[in-house]
């Protein structure tokens, strides 16, 4: 069984990958969950990922909080040479609601809602650390994404669910 974490999400890159300023080749899927609790941290704490914990952020006011990364492919057996060197292939995270239905790509996920991460650690003996990768989100809360610019379809279906809600 992989280790899950329910919190509050943030910047949630689930859908598709994105890169950072910092690592502009880097592109990865990601999520952020913060404020952690107490319970939380221990759990991460159990599971070797102290160290990925930020407790102080000048730029996230969600602290303490840890970011979950997955790169858009895994290294996975060669089903022609089962036997021969593993191969790339792509990988999408499985983002799911609360019946396990998939959540469709169109749907954004935003600040603030509620996600339990399914997550997976692998300790680096190289580096003698531990890091994490996420592979599934379950939404059990979800805030749209509203993003900067007004979506003018999803202004008029609030307005006329607005309206049916008034007669």
């Amino acid at each position: 069984n992989m280790p899950t974490i329910t919190g509050t999400a943030h910047w949630a890159k689930v859908h598709e990958v994105a890169n950072s300023p910092m690592y502009p080749d880097n592109y990865q899927y990601s999520i952020d969950i913060g404020p952690l609790s107490d319970d939380n941290i221990a759990e991460l704490t159990s599971a070797g990922l102290a160290e990925k914990i930020v407790h102080e952020h000048g730029k996230k006011d969600y602290t303490p909080c840890i970011s979950f990364k997955h790169p858009p492919v895994i290294w996975d057996t060669n089903p022609d040479d089962p036997d021969g060197e593993r191969i790339e292939v792509a990988f999408e995270p499985r983002v799911v609601d609360t019946e396990m239905n998939d959540i469709p790509k169109t749907t954004l996920i935003g600040n603030d809602s509620t996600v339990r991460v399914v997550y997976k650690t692998f300790a680096s003996k190289k580096y003698g650390t531990t890091s994490a990768r996420f592979t599934a989100v379950q939404v059990l809360d979800l805030v749209h994404y509203a993003g900067g610019a007004s979506d003018p379809m999803a202004e008029l279906a609030a307005a006329s669910a607005g309206e049916s809600a008034a007669l």
